[in-house]
């Protein structure tokens, strides 16, 4: 996974047309990433805190929670549930993605308050 798939997050919001085979991003990419994340979108979820996610962005747009948007729509078929399994990456974290998530976390939580 991270050779294959390293940096996607970053170098989907940096016009990169694939994110397997291309060449991981620099700084200035990470960089940009972030500042589309902060000015190009109006809402930011966070796909671990699904619940929240939906409510928060249901208050932010002003209109009721469904049941329909805590329902899993795709669930997992493997016989080990839901939770993956990530010991073989021995701790390793994606240092573009890192500080891409960091920032979309920081944006989720404050717009909590």
């Amino acid at each position: 996974f991270k050779n294959h798939s390293s940096a996607c997050a970053v170098k989907m919001l940096t016009s990169y047309s694939h994110c397997e085979g291309s060449p991981y991003p620099s700084a200035d990419d990470v960089e940009l990433a972030k500042t589309r994340l902060q000015t190009g979108f109006a809402f930011v979820g966070i796909t671990d805190q699904w619940e929240l996610s939906m409510c928060l962005f249901s208050r932010m747009f002003d209109f009721p929670c469904h049941k329909t948007q805590f329902e899993n729509t795709r669930p997992t078929v493997s016989k080990n549930g839901t939770e993956y399994d990530v010991s073989d990456l021995n701790g390793w974290r994606d240092t573009a993605d890192g500080e891409l998530y960091d920032l979309a976390l920081e944006l989720f939580e404050a717009n909590l308050l």
